[in-house]
């Protein structure tokens, strides 16, 4: 392979991505560019003839990789070009995939390219240039039409700029109204077919007169660039231009000139002659303008068929040199195998298959269920929801989309699963027998292998182990989710107090350790695993060096939960619950705490079935009862229990949500539900109940709303006696100090219960 590039024409590599020859790889992200923020640089590079950099471009056959569908085309026709280059019988459908064209049965294979590097660019200029407006799978808000502003050329003074190579970058790329050169306009969905850009009316007459005219546009004369590389180029400007000559005379500002003279009729058609002319000329230039973006030349480097094995590591460094890839990406390019699924494949067919396999089990035939699943998926009203907790909308549970929040870990898991695999699978993964960190170290030193979450270890990971154990890393790491939601009150991956901890639980989450917990919640093992993450949060343990605590835990964790061995660093963790200064202990949770012990917090509370504050609207309609808040049923926001508004107005204070102050501790926070926060105001939570009814009845329902947040009753009722006798500015923050301290004494003895297994 040379280093060395030859020139491409423009129109070439275009003409090739249009009809197959030129194919994206799998291993390719998906378009990552914005619509007009980088469309436009890249436009404005064209005219003024700037570089854009180089195309790294893969010799072979249309079988060397697996392929994908550019997002800049109608997925129709683009697939119909495949078909003819393969001789494909595939009939297309909506659901027709590239690789069922190429690789189906009857196809056959033919020389193209892979692009390699460049695909974001190459994209870019075909929604630009190309039919991306009226045929793109992109929604219409990110495919805008662009048009050359021919004003800002001269075509109103008839006058083509002479200096156009010397105007600097920012003057082309100008977002200034009718000074603009570069013009995109907007899809409006809301425009009755009978506007001009509707793409029904492509063809018509209102359509090019739209472009050629001022009319109903704020620019003036338009150009549309998705007609640059058309074959009928030449038809399409001379049908633009020429046809509409005399308008642009009679609306040119030296025709008006040339009429405010009142020249005798002989010697002002001599000028209205003069200025057809320069009308040519600007024609002519404009013409060559449109030429040379055509005939533009581009750098590119062939890899041949003999060297694609190279691929991946000149994927990876020729993208280190420019935006970072995600690690996600790396390892899916170094990981790639002609005709396998790629870990983007299995990422998105396994989200979709658990969203589907865990949603039909409650939707469909909850009653058909025996008991114990039952009480998993219906108890609690539990539908997993891969969308919900890694977001990326319902095509995240189609499995049309890898949301960015998972592709990161999965890589990682992969990379920690695959070492742990490498050592012995029986051992590891079907409960045979445990082993001692010293013990995988010694092993992975041996193999040339070592720990370590960086990129650069990760991507140290041999290809033939990532595609073996790419599908079950992706089902355990989705069992994690489904354990972190259900049983410790984790609503999105966003929340987890350290995200790291989700592989520790994923290696627990084997076949045998799935089916036992799915029959029995609350078996020794789910209970064992329960007790590592609580234990882990509440200690301090995870503060410092996650990476190492994660691999650490990682064969800990095995013994401890799956082997059922004794741990004396799991079993010690318990004795410094809440005792980490400066993190857990009573005086630092009551001035405030960081992120994650304060959502750890919220976590416990909600897994332990909270129940909403009662709560009326503003008609007074009587109180409503309490509610179990789960993650499933409704929508939860975290508020104060003693509002600050209330504070200051008893105190007479003036503190504010970020100051350092019991009223900002998360032992002064709990979930309410959205309905009852809309309500109200300025009240805390606690004002929705009666205290006097709570004292009356220590075992009513607002004794067991109170109880379910963690609220000692019985601290309660004692302050409730108390307060008619003291000063209401001290009372209030008498009362705020107990319920602080209470939670926390409540906090503690829940946590210490839930941690003890035995």
């Amino acid at each position: 392979m040379s280093c060395l590039p030859r020139p491409a024409k423009l129109a070439d590599l275009i003409e090739q991505f249009r009809t197959g020859v030129l194919l994206l790889p799998d291993f390719q992200r998906p378009y990552k560019w914005k619509p007009k923020e980088d469309m436009k640089p890249l436009l404005a590079s064209f005219i003024l003839e700037y570089p854009i950099g180089g195309f790294l471009l893969g010799k072979t056959t249309s079988q060397a990789f697996r392929a994908r569908e550019p997002e800049c085309f109608s997925k129709k026709n683009y697939l119909e070009s495949l078909s003819s280059l393969s001789s494909s019988n595939e009939t297309i459908t909506k659901n027709t995939q590239v690789c069922d064209v190429l690789d189906g049965e009857g196809c056959k294979s033919y020389e193209s390219y892979f692009l390699f590097d460049g695909q974001q660019r190459l994209t870019t200029i075909e929604m630009i240039f190309g039919d991306g407006y009226y045929n793109s799978s992109r929604r219409p808000l990110d495919r805008p039409r662009w048009f050359l502003n021919l004003n800002m050329l001269g075509l109103d003074t008839l006058d083509f700029p002479e200096n156009l190579d010397y105007s600097s970058f920012d003057d082309i790329c100008n977002d200034d109204g009718e000074k603009s050169y570069i013009v995109h306009i907007d899809y409006n969905k809301n425009n009755t077919e009978s506007h001009p850009l509707h793409p029904k009316n492509k063809t018509k007459s209102i359509f090019t007169d739209f472009c050629t005219d001022k009319g109903e546009n704020k620019y003036g004369y338009l150009f549309p660039l998705d007609s640059v590389f058309s074959k009928n180029f030449d038809t399409i400007k001379s049908s633009l231009l020429y046809r509409n000559h005399e308008k642009i005379l009679l609306c040119s500002t030296a025709y008006k000139d040339l009429c405010d003279l009142h020249l005798p009729e002989e010697q002002f058609q001599d000028k209205a002659d003069e200025l057809r002319a320069k009308i040519d000329e600007w024609i002519s230039s404009f013409s060559e303008l449109m030429d040379r973006v055509r005939n533009y030349q581009l750098p590119v480097i062939d890899v041949s068929s003999d060297q694609l094995s190279r691929v991946a590591g000149i994927f990876e460094v020729i993208n280190k040199q420019g935006i970072a890839l995600h690690i996600f990406d790396l390892l899916l390019a170094r990981s790639i195998k002609p005709k396998s699924d790629s870990i983007r494949d299995t990422l998105q067919l396994s989200l979709k298959e658990s969203y589907e396999e865990q949603s039909s089990k409650y939707m469909v035939t909850p009653d058909l269920l025996p008991t114990p699943i039952r009480k998993l998926f219906e108890e609690e009203e539990f539908i997993w929801n891969p969308s919900q907790f890694f977001g990326g909308g319902q095509k995240t549970n189609k499995g049309e989309d890898s949301p960015d929040q998972i592709m990161s870990p999965y890589a990682r898991f992969i990379s920690l699963y695959a070492r742990l695999y490498s050592l012995d699978s029986e051992d590891f993964f079907n409960c045979v027998a445990p082993r001692t960190l010293s013990d995988v170290n010694n092993e992975l030193n041996k193999s040339n292998m070592s720990w370590g979450f960086s990129d650069r270890e990760i991507l140290k990971t041999e290809r033939e182990l990532v595609c073996t154990v790419q599908k079950q890393a992706i089902i355990q790491l989705i069992r994690a989710s489904i354990f972190c939601n259900f049983k410790l009150g984790i609503s999105k991956f966003t929340d987890l107090a350290y995200q790291q901890m989700i592989f520790v639980i994923a290696l627990c989450m084997t076949d045998d350790f799935w089916n036992l917990f799915v029959n029995d919640t609350e078996s020794i093992k789910s209970r064992k695993l329960q007790s590592w993450y609580w234990s882990s949060i509440f200690s301090g343990e995870y503060q410092k060096s996650q990476d190492l605590k994660v691999l650490h835990d990682s064969i800990e964790t095995l013994n401890y939960v799956i082997f059922e061995k004794n741990s004396v660093s799991i079993e010690a963790r318990k004795d410094k619950l809440f005792n980490c200064l400066g993190y857990s202990d009573l005086e630092t949770l009551k001035l405030g705490a960081g992120k994650a012990i304060s959502n750890t917090i919220l976590q416990f509370e909600l897994r332990n079935g909270m129940q909403d504050f009662k709560s009326k609207d503003i008609s007074n309609v009587p109180h409503r009862g309490p509610m179990l808040c789960s993650l499933q049923n409704v929508e939860l926001q975290v508020d104060h229990i003693i509002s600050i508004e209330n504070y200051n107005k008893k105190t007479g204070s003036m503190l504010e949500r970020k100051s350092e102050h019991s009223i900002n501790s998360p032992l002064n926070k709990t979930y309410l539900s959205k309905s009852s926060n809309r309500y109200k105001g300025e009240l805390s939570p606690l004002d929705f109940l009666e205290l006097s009814k709570v004292a009356k009845s220590p075992n009513g329902e607002e004794t067991k709303v109170l109880d379910s947040h963690m609220i000692n009753v019985e601290v309660l009722t004692s302050l409730y006696h108390k307060e008619n006798t003291m000063d209401p500015g001290k009372f209030y923050e008498l009362f705020l100090d107990k319920l602080v301290e209470s939670r926390f004494d409540e906090l503690r003895k829940r946590v210490n219960k839930a941690v003890e297994v035995s």
